[in-house]
């Protein structure tokens, strides 16, 4: 597959500029999603069913790694980190909702861009690379850098 860059048709995601405000909407929409997920764990314990999805759900938390699990992730992989990086890239950052990053645990150049993305954003190194400080930005993302206009 050789190194990934950004596709000379796109954007790269190193000039898409970082936005200073979040949306309305978004704020609304995580709200709501965290009341579902605490009324969904209150009707588990309660001995109520409720249908979730397995892994990536639409309450943006993701759990294709063990708590506190952060290893490096790098271009071309394909396992359950590389998961875990598109979760958080899709639901956290924003970034993969329009740019067709899939949780499918492949290191491509829809993810590649995310990272990128996600990096240059937060002032980080811009190596594609997902290692202890891009995780960290992915877990706790700055509301700023989200990404919801294309």
């Amino acid at each position: 597959m050789g190194h990934l860059r950004p596709a000379e048709s796109r954007e790269s995601p190193a000039e898409i500029p970082c936005t200073t405000a979040v949306p309305r909407v978004f704020v609304m929409t995580r709200f709501r999603r965290r009341v579902a997920a605490a009324t969904a764990s209150a009707a588990i314990a309660l001995g109520g069913v409720v249908a979730l999805a397995p892994q990536a759900s639409a309450d943006g938390f993701c759990s294709y790694l063990p708590d506190g699990a952060r290893p490096d992730v790098y271009p071309n992989q394909n396992n359950d980190a590389v998961k875990q990086a598109q979760c958080l890239i899709l639901f956290e950052s924003g970034f993969g909702m329009n740019n067709a990053v899939q949780i499918d645990g492949k290191y491509g150049q829809q993810t590649y861009d995310g990272v990128i993305w996600v990096q240059h954003c937060n002032g980080l190194s811009e190596d594609g690379i997902v290692g202890p400080n891009t995780w960290e930005k992915l877990y706790h993302p700055n509301y700023a850098c989200q990404r919801f206009d294309n």
